[in-house]
C-alpha cells in the first residue's frame, strides 16, 4: 500500500514537471521568437547606421578634395603673382674678388686658445 501511494506521489510528481517544462517551452518559445525578433530589428539599425556613416564620410572627403584643391590653386597663383621667377645668368653675378669681407669669419668662431671650462663646484 505504501508501495502504490510512493508510486501515485511519483507519477504526480512527474506529471506536474513534464507539464510544467512543456509549459515554459511554450512561453518561452514565444520570448524567443521575440527576442529574435528584436536582434533582427537591432541588426538591420546597425547596417543603416554603418551605411549612412560611411555615406556621410563619403561626402566629406569629397568636401574635403574640393577645398584642398581651392588651397592648392590659391598657393599656386599666389606664388606666380608674388614671386619673381627672374633666371640670373653669370654675367650678371659678375667678379666679386672685392667682396672679401663676405668671406672674413665671424669672431666668435674665429680659432683662438682653447679655453676649458671653469670648474663651478
Amino acid at each position: 500500500m505504501f508501495i502504490n501511494i510512493g508510486l501515485i506521489i511519483l507519477g504526480i510528481g512527474t506529471g506536474i514537471l513534464i507539464y510544467h517544462f512543456f509549459l515554459m517551452n511554450k512561453h518561452g518559445g514565444k520570448s524567443l521568437s521575440k527576442q529574435l525578433a528584436e536582434l533582427k530589428k537591432d541588426h538591420q539599425q546597425y547596417q543603416y547606421d554603418v551605411s549612412e556613416h560611411f555615406s556621410q564620410t563619403t561626402e566629406m572627403l569629397e568636401t574635403l578634395n574640393e577645398q584642398y584643391a581651392k588651397v592648392q590653386l590659391h598657393i599656386q597663383s599666389g606664388a606666380e603673382l608674388l614671386v619673381k621667377t627672374e633666371k640670373i645668368s653669370v654675367d650678371q653675378i659678375g667678379d666679386n674678388s672685392d667682396d672679401t669681407d663676405l668671406l672674413e669669419i665671424p669672431i666668435d668662431y674665429e680659432a683662438t686658445e682653447s679655453v676649458k671650462p671653469k670648474d663651478y663646484v
